[in-house]
């Protein structure tokens, strides 16, 4: 109904976030016969209205410039959103997300150069919310974070160092929710998602170990 009732051009024009640009694009973006200029303008207005930025707001115009194949004419929108990640304070990291990007930047038509240069850009943002938040994660999300971005070709060494400071802090956490568990399946089910971030991290498991051989100790004592 947007697009066939000529929608899309006001909306683009008023919307006032990236988070609301990203919403109007899910409701339509499976439509054919899309018009990318307004897309366009909106991506440029937003980022222009703004002194920081977010993963999610980058991930939406990237997402557009893949669509549309706008990459260079909307490479300056990108680069200065990837710059305003500086100033931004995200407590969380949607790893699904982080790894979109990478895979959007790498299929970026610009030059190879300037595609690392917006990939270091964004490792650094992910590094410093990892330092600074990656202890909140659970023990399965830094599983992921390992496998799909620590490790990805276009993330930096910085990353996977901030992913290993984390996974070890994520597994320090561990002994607490060990306290609480009191049944067998899941101290092993909590036990084989530690081992595999131990083994991602390169880790050896007998630091972490003794926690879960004493809760199923105390388990057994119960039962």
């Amino acid at each position: 109904v947007v697009v066939k009732d000529g929608l899309v051009p006001v909306l683009t024009k008023v919307v006032p976030s990236y988070s609301h640009l990203g919403r109007l694009w899910n409701l339509v973006k499976g439509v054919e016969f899309q018009e990318p200029q307004f897309w366009e303008l909106a991506a440029r207005r937003l980022c222009e209205q703004q002194s920081e930025s977010s993963l999610s707001d980058l991930y939406t115009v990237l997402e557009l410039c893949l669509k549309f194949d706008t990459s260079i004419s909307l490479q300056k929108t990108i680069t200065l959103l990837v710059d305003q990640l500086v100033n931004s304070h995200e407590e969380t990291i949607d790893v699904s997300v982080c790894e979109e990007i990478f895979e959007s930047i790498e299929a970026l038509s610009i030059p190879s150069i300037e595609v690392k240069q917006l990939a270091d850009g964004v490792s650094k943002h992910i590094s410093n919310s990892l330092y600074r938040y990656g202890y909140e994660m659970s023990v399965e999300e830094a599983v992921t974070l390992f496998s799909t971005v620590a490790c990805h070709p276009m993330a930096s060494e910085e990353v996977y160092e901030a992913a290993k400071e984390a996974a070890d802090a994520v597994l320090s956490e561990v002994k607490h929710r060990v306290d609480d568990i009191q049944s067998r399946e899941e101290l092993e089910a909590l036990q084989d998602a530690a081992m595999s971030l131990a083994s991602e991290a390169k880790f050896s498991w007998h630091n972490y170990s003794s926690v879960f051989d004493e809760r199923y100790w105390l388990l057994n004592e119960y039962e």
